[in-house]
């Protein structure tokens, strides 16, 4: 990051808020790039731990991880590359709530990722969970839905 990125950071929130989207993504991809034989919501779990890292927490502790698939479980039911932008996202609303509600686009661009799936029956949710996740096995699909 640059020196004017820096100082835009500070005086720009939503330059701020865009950036920690975009770091997201970056780290999702670096995911991907690592296990490419993996599910997208592996990818997702594992980039949101990389956040929880940052932010001092210790991803070796077993409840973290699997708090990492439950956080990332509808977040998984969207298609590649879409994904990585509504986890951005979510990871803006959970750190920056201030940044998220001053800037209309960050709320409605997560709206728009979420809310159909919120409104849908479980049955439904967890199709589209496999259908974006295939690699994903049926056992650990059981798991996380119930």
């Amino acid at each position: 990051m640059g020196i004017f990125n820096f100082f835009r950071q500070v005086v720009d929130s939503g330059h701020l808020g865009r950036e920690t989207v975009k770091k997201q993504i970056e780290v999702y991809y670096m995911q991907r790039n690592l296990y490419p034989d993996q599910a997208p919501h592996v990818h997702l779990a594992q980039t949101w731990l990389s956040r929880q890292k940052a932010n001092g927490a210790d991803i070796t502790d077993g409840e973290l991880q699997t708090k990492s698939y439950g956080v990332t479980l509808l977040l998984a039911c969207i298609p590649h590359p879409r994904c990585a932008e509504a986890l951005g996202l979510q990871v803006l609303l959970e750190e920056r709530p201030d940044i998220f509600s001053r800037h209309p686009e960050f709320k409605s661009a997560y709206k728009n990722y979420v809310e159909s799936l919120l409104d849908m029956p479980k049955e439904a949710v967890m199709k589209l969970y496999r259908i974006n996740n295939p690699q994903m096995p049926e056992e650990s699909i059981s798991m996380l839905f119930t």
